[in-house]
């Protein structure tokens, strides 16, 4: 961090466990809110019913829950890192994000979260506002047809269109999670080195406490950073040749 007489402070990249139990946090806090918000929305449902499926809930409804959720989604996870330079995770663990002098922060934070949830939100964008064009018929074709992969349900008597686009959306939720996974795995084989998603959107995430006052492992990398929120010269050149 740049000092009053223009120094700079050492502070370590963060370590996987921080990154990842930050990001669980933050996953977690959304999903109570996105939860209740579901919970407000299809309960005041007059086809609602605890013993009914939720097929039966009124089109629009999926459509406006998706969106709700979407905003919440970019709002906790894109805007307040860009305004804030961390997500409320990242702040309970005293991490924060640093870009490269040259990066846009918006668009770098966007392509850094692009495959730990950016595209499951916008799966389930898609699928939400498919839904609120269906009649009741054709959302429980679609359902059914998204649980087929578990469920082996067969598409007698179902709207195939629908059954078949359901199981797609399945099918990329699927890659996606596969996605997630193997960013995990890679982050935990990197641990205090970036991960390979550091790498290519330019975005890192260092654990905000001076090495002054932190003596970190020997396998941890320390790096020189400025305000606001981006990495020295120096600091760049160390991390491309980790």
């Amino acid at each position: 961090m740049q000092n009053k007489n223009n120094s700079t402070t050492k502070y370590p990249l963060a370590t996987a466990g921080k990154r990842i139990i930050a990001k669980a946090l933050d996953i977690v806090m959304i999903s109570i809110i996105v939860m209740s918000l579901g919970f407000a929305i299809f309960c005041t449902d007059p086809n609602f019913a605890w013993n009914q499926p939720l097929s039966l809930a009124q089109p629009w409804r999926y459509g406006l829950f998706v969106t709700l959720m979407a905003v919440i989604f970019f709002g906790l996870m894109l805007l307040l890192p860009r305004l804030w330079n961390k997500t409320l995770g990242m702040k309970a663990l005293g991490l924060r994000y640093y870009k490269k002098a040259d990066v846009n922060y918006a668009f770098g934070i966007f392509k850094h979260e692009l495959f730990v949830w950016e595209i499951v939100v916008f799966i389930a964008l898609i699928m939400g506002w498919t839904l609120s064009f269906l009649n009741p018929d054709q959302i429980n074709s679609l359902f059914e047809g998204a649980n087929a992969i578990f469920s082996k349900t067969p598409a007698e008597g179902l709207d195939k269109v629908c059954y078949y686009v359901g199981t797609g959306f399945s099918c990329f939720y699927g890659v996606s999670i596969l996605f997630l996974i193997a960013i995990i795995i890679a982050t935990c084989i990197k641990n205090h080195k970036p991960a390979f998603h550091d790498k290519y959107s330019n975005i890192y995430v260092i654990y905000v406490k001076q090495v002054e006052k932190y003596q970190p492992y020997n396998s941890h990398k320390v790096v020189d950073v400025k305000a606001p929120g981006e990495l020295s010269a120096d600091s760049l050149e160390e991390i491309d040749n980790i």
